[in-house]
């Protein structure tokens, strides 16, 4: 019975998706704006993230820390 309900809000999840994907603009110029606008770091805190699984939370905060300001002052 769960089968059968999850197999329906999945196809109605489905279709929606589908909806918003037929109907969404992707605006690339505004993308590439954006990205430069911040130097590409809109990724740093995943980056930091990851990075930290090695060499510990704080150390990666610090070393991410440490090049995003160099970013912005180039």
């Amino acid at each position: 019975m769960y089968l059968s309900e999850m197999c329906l809000v999945f196809s109605a999840a489905i279709k929606m998706m589908s909806q918003v994907m037929d109907q969404m603009i992707v605006h690339e110029d505004n993308i590439k704006r954006n990205l430069n606008m911040t130097h590409g770091l809109i990724v740093s805190e995943r980056v930091m993230l990851d990075l930290g699984r090695y060499i510990g939370r704080q150390n990666a905060h610090e070393v991410i820390y440490e090049d995003a300001q160099k970013a912005f002052s180039v």
